[in-house]
């Protein structure tokens, strides 16, 4: 991820190549921190450098060890579709993604066909 910064949230964004940190680290983790809920990624940068929180909670080390070397100060932050290939949203990629998929099965033809009245087939498929 080369965009983030100034109003990123720590905890909730997408900003780490771990996907957010919520899901990978409980309340728990946040809390031991000394960080509140409401942090942005910023607080963990110092001239233009990656800082680690002086804590007692294990797992900063695999964090920061996982991010970009140089974090990019100054850049407005982006917010971006991750599921689509131009990562633009568009609710057909939405609809895509959230969709449960069934397999066809092999009736369609006597319910679903042309020319038929929709509520017959809507009853005949619920009945089916």
């Amino acid at each position: 991820m080369q965009y983030i910064i100034m109003t990123t949230s720590l905890w909730f964004d997408n900003w780490h190549p771990h996907n957010p940190l919520t899901n990978s680290y409980c309340e728990r983790f946040i809390y031991d921190s000394g960080m509140r809920n409401n942090t942005r990624v910023n607080v963990l940068i110092s001239n233009s450098e990656w800082r680690i929180p002086t804590t007692q909670s294990i797992g900063w080390h695999s964090i920061i060890e996982t991010i970009p070397s140089n974090p990019k100060m100054g850049q407005k932050d982006e917010i971006v579709w991750l599921d689509s290939p131009n990562h633009i949203f568009s609710v057909k990629v939405a609809w895509e993604q959230l969709r449960f998929y069934n397999q066809v099965v092999e009736w369609h033809d006597i319910v679903w066909f042309k020319n038929v009245v929709p509520r017959h087939s809507f009853l005949l498929w619920v009945v089916v």
